[in-house]
């Protein structure tokens, strides 16, 4: 999988998923016409900038409501964790 730089403050994968920071406290993922906006706490673990998110960050679209399979869920965070490392941010979770 490869990544490519959605402006400054964003990653668009090969595999078609997008992460991309929306503000200060929020990143969307985006994947297949969905949406899932994670909240996140930016801070730093040593030198390395990260961002905090809770572990049922990936349970449902924004404009679905059906939960996610715990499998897709650990699938789209693998994701997020992908793109973010691209963008040199650690997650924390």
């Amino acid at each position: 999988m490869t990544f490519t730089w959605i402006g400054k403050q964003g990653a668009r994968s090969s595999a078609g998923f997008e992460v991309q920071s929306v503000d200060r406290f929020s990143i969307e993922y985006r994947e297949g016409g969905q949406v899932v906006t994670v909240s996140v706490e930016r801070g730093t673990i040593g030198a390395t900038p990260c961002v905090t998110i809770s572990a049922r960050a990936f349970e449902h679209w924004d404009n679905y409501r059906p939960e996610n399979s715990a499998e897709k869920q650990a699938k789209m965070l693998a994701n997020f964790k992908a793109a973010m490392e691209f963008q040199g941010v650690a997650v924390d979770v």
